[in-house]
């Protein structure tokens, strides 16, 4: 065995197979020795990241074999640590219930790890039943280690619907286990109440985080602005600022005071624009800003106003971040600012950019204050073409960290605005010369463009590059393809253009027989022995995306007889996130789709479920009321049903804060 773990680990397993293998009672006498090679062979494969699945396979096999003849559980945890990190979520469950049948003493850490791993599997259940055997453990345990895999359990979504319910009473029985939630923990319910819309659980929670003397962090807060922003309530961001301020949080926190003006901005840029005095929104964070730090970057940059009444200010001012100093730059972009202005402040900007002010030149190390000038001007017709000297700048300057494809991406989108295709293009030649691939955003803005200015042939050839660069059509590419007010000319170019190379084959397929009413069509309709039989058109994924019901009939007509409405069904499509099927895929409830080999999509037979409505007096099928079919509607839970009994609990829970064992 020596030789072997010297000098071939894969022999050295087959040894330790052959050892195990023995007599039963033969372990015990030799059980450390067994031990030290498990850790050796267990060690040396989790280093070796090429390792078969199978070793870790027959070494699970094998310790489980190992513990059953033990007369007592090993002493290194390490062992299990290793094959949990390398199991799968059958293989975690199976290793965890054969140590708990044998009863094998784990440690607090190791039941950590697998709390984690069954957070991350979907059984909170198992999760739970680690946390009570880490409580009932007689050994010590590190009170901010399981508060970690606390929060990793309260984070994970286990439901799409019911998780909100699910994490309350989660939390509610980690409490009434005794375990003392800190500000991280209480961090992770105030976020899930927030997420679910139950913002006076969210508040209830502060409170009591508040009440019990916890520290309150930057996370707190900003969790809390996120409420403001939801509920565009300025006054909200006010009253976190001045708590913060009592709770010692303010002034010296450069990071909270970017997350109070940035919750501003992000109001002002929601509310309506014409029921808004103007600029009040950027006066709003410069009220927060001047009151906790130095105001010199922005008079430098021309954007500080004065106010009309005076500003009280904090008692220590700190000099602006980078990041808060970028914040309010797209602040003024975007709430308080002209044209001509934004034009001017952008010129000296750059003037400040290539001086290496100390702060402002620090901004261009990310793309957020350069794509906010793209947004901004790529909007005007005048000032659309600004956006090569930009690019230029962020090409040339060494400050700058360079055109992102985020960056790239808005300045297509403006050129198709403008209705400038060619030149369009070429910046995508140039975004690629520069190594930077177009993204979905960007092929979405591409189709756009073209679709809205009713280029049938060019948006057919961007959808096939788009899926040559495999990405797929959702539902902001069929939001895009809604601009052709002829959809039909679409779908007819996309016949014409050749697929990508790449796409697989699709086989031919048997004709079925049709109705009266399908025949009449006449779109691959053949006869066979004196049947009518129709062959199902052969499409890409992206044809079968674009040719849903929406498409027009003859005349301009849907199948009510009625105009369609601008988008057509795509606007109840894009609020349910699902996509409308075409004529061919109605089917019986009984029906059931057939794959055909090689294809790309399934293939239905069309066999509609025949009822006496739809029969006219001909015998011959009446053509659908409505062609379009969605999938089952989003399901929506009222702000009551959120706040259950729940939610109460978990208020009333989390305040007993009882002392907890370490």
């Amino acid at each position: 065995m020596l030789w072997a773990l010297q000098h071939d680990l894969d022999k050295a397993l087959i040894f330790l197979d052959a050892t195990i293998s023995e007599r039963e009672g033969s372990i015990p006498a030799r059980r450390y020795a067994v031990e030290d090679t498990f850790k050796y062979i267990i060690s040396f494969y989790s280093q070796r990241k090429s390792a078969d699945p199978n070793t870790w396979t027959k070494l699970r096999s094998l310790f489980s074999s190992f513990i059953a003849q033990s007369q007592r559980p090993p002493m290194s945890q390490k062992i299990i640590y290793h094959l949990l990190q390398h199991s799968d979520s059958a293989q975690t469950q199976g290793l965890y219930e054969t140590l708990s049948n044998l009863k094998i003493d784990l440690l607090p850490n190791t039941l950590a790890h697998f709390m984690d791993a069954f957070a991350r599997i979907g059984r909170p259940d198992l999760a739970m039943d680690v946390l009570r055997k880490t409580v009932a453990s007689p050994h010590p345990f590190i009170l901010p280690v399981v508060q970690s895999s606390c929060i990793t359990l309260l984070r994970t979504r286990f439901d799409a619907v019911e998780w909100y319910r699910i994490q309350c009473q989660l939390a509610t029985e980690i409490i009434e286990l005794g375990i003392r939630p800190e500000i991280e923990m209480l961090n992770a319910m105030i976020l899930n109440a927030v997420e679910a819309s139950d913002y006076h659980t969210a508040q209830a929670i502060f409170e009591t985080a508040r009440t019990h003397g916890l520290r309150r962090d930057t996370i707190t807060y900003s969790t809390l602005l996120k409420i403001a922003f939801l509920n565009l309530d300025e006054g909200l961001v006010e009253r976190i600022m001045y708590t913060a301020e009592e709770a010692g949080a303010l002034p010296r926190n450069n990071r909270l005071v970017s997350c109070l003006v940035a919750t501003l901005m992000r109001i002002g840029r929601s509310k309506d624009a014409s029921v808004v005095p103007s600029g009040s929104g950027y006066k709003a964070m410069l009220r927060v800003y001047e009151r906790y730090c130095d105001i010199g970057p922005l008079q430098e940059l021309g954007i500080y106003i004065n106010s009309n009444h005076g500003v009280e200010t904090a008692a220590e001012i700190s000099p602006p971040s980078s990041q808060l100093v970028s914040i309010m730059i797209m602040g003024y972009i975007f709430l308080s600012s002209r044209l001509q202005d934004v034009v001017n402040l952008y010129h000296r900007y750059e003037r400040h950019i290539a001086k290496e002010h100390h702060i402002i030149a620090s901004t261009a190390a990310t793309d957020h204050v350069a794509n906010a000038f793209l947004l901004f001007l790529g909007r005007h017709k005048s000032t659309y073409t600004m956006s090569l000297a930009i690019l230029r700048n962020m090409l040339e300057s060494p400050a700058s960290v360079g055109p992102t494809v985020q960056s790239w991406s808005i300045i297509i989108d403006s050129f198709y605005r403008n209705r400038q295709p060619t030149a369009a293009r070429r910046i995508v030649d140039m975004m690629r010369e520069n190594g930077v691939e177009p993204n979905k955003v960007t092929w979405d803005h591409i189709i756009s463009g073209h679709a809205g200015m009713q280029d049938a042939l060019a948006a057919a050839e961007a959808l096939r590059e788009m899926e040559k660069a495999h990405f797929e059509v959702d539902s902001y590419t069929l939001k895009a393809a809604t601009l052709l007010k002829d959809r039909t000319q679409l779908l007819e170019a996309l016949r014409r253009t050749p697929a990508p190379d790449d796409d697989v084959e699709i086989a031919e397929q048997e004709p079925v027989p049709l109705t009266a009413y399908e025949s009449s069509t006449g779109d691959g309709i053949e006869h066979r022995d004196g049947l009518v039989m129709w062959k199902p058109p052969l499409r890409s994924p992206v044809q079968k995306a674009i040719s849903p019901a929406e498409v027009t009939h003859e005349g301009g007509q849907d199948a009510k007889g009625e105009k369609p409405t601008k988008g057509g069904s795509q606007n109840r499509d894009d609020k349910l996130g699902h996509v409308a099927y075409d004529d061919r895929d109605f089917l019986g409830p009984h029906d059931k789709p057939f794959n055909n080999p090689g294809s790309l999509e399934p293939v239905y037979p069309v066999r509609p479920k025949v009822d006496n409505n739809s029969i006219d007096g001909s015998g011959a099928r009446k053509p659908p009321a409505d062609p379009t079919i969605l999938l089952a509607p989003a399901f929506q839970r009222s702000k009551s049903e959120l706040q259950g009994p729940f939610s109460i609990r978990l208020v009333k829970s989390s305040v007993r804060l009882s002392p907890v064992r370490c």
